[in-house]
């Protein structure tokens, strides 16, 4: 958490937020029937595949990455987690690559 938030705003959005969110917007607009057929998904994935819970965690293994206090430690910070669906990353405005350095003050980031 701490290394995206140096780079990121970070988010997390409830159900009725998901339009906020680019891969959200992007597969809302395929087919219902695409999305049964085709692509064998659920309509409602976001309901299977998008929630967390202490169960889970408990579960997880630590890697170089995170470890499992590391987890828990941002999910108890999380207001209502069992009604989050998706994470929403926004770079800082200052590490947008057409940002002009020139103007930036490095003790201020501007958000973007």
């Amino acid at each position: 958490y701490e290394n995206l938030s140096k780079f990121y705003t970070i988010s997390f959005l409830k159900k009725e937020d998901l339009d906020e969110h680019t891969l959200w917007k992007a597969t809302n607009t395929i087919s219902p029937s695409s999305m049964q057929v085709w692509l064998a998904k659920s309509i409602d994935q976001e309901e299977k595949y998008c929630k967390l819970d202490y169960s889970e965690i408990r579960g997880f293994s630590d890697d170089e990455f995170a470890t499992r206090e590391d987890i828990i430690n941002i999910f108890n910070r999380i207001a209502e987690p069992d009604e989050v669906r998706m994470i929403k990353l926004m770079a800082l405005r200052k590490y947008h690559p057409d940002y002009p350095s020139s103007n930036m003050k490095p003790d201020k980031p501007t958000l973007g």
